[in-house]
């Protein structure tokens, strides 16, 4: 994404990641197989400092985007297909 980056540009990144380091252990398993990149906040940071990238902020959506904006939708989605 760099080269289509322009000079005092920013990137919005969206991931799937951990709240916490333990999680039932349903959870960390189904996540480990569907996502096996799936990590903590921190480590994404890290990750993206890695690449380069210098993050300005991170936040966690709130439970009504995924259930409201995404989930919801889902079912109109499958039902059309």
């Amino acid at each position: 994404m760099a080269e289509f980056l322009k000079t005092g540009g920013y990137i919005a990144v969206s991931e799937a990641s951990w709240f916490t380091k333990e999680r039932p252990i349903e959870i960390d398993e189904f996540w480990k197989n569907a996502y096996p990149e799936i990590g903590t906040i921190p480590n994404k940071v890290v990750q993206m400092q890695k690449a380069g990238y210098i993050p300005v902020a991170t936040f966690i959506l709130p439970e009504n985007c995924w259930t409201e904006h995404f989930y919801v939708p889902q079912v109109t989605a499958q039902e059309a297909s």
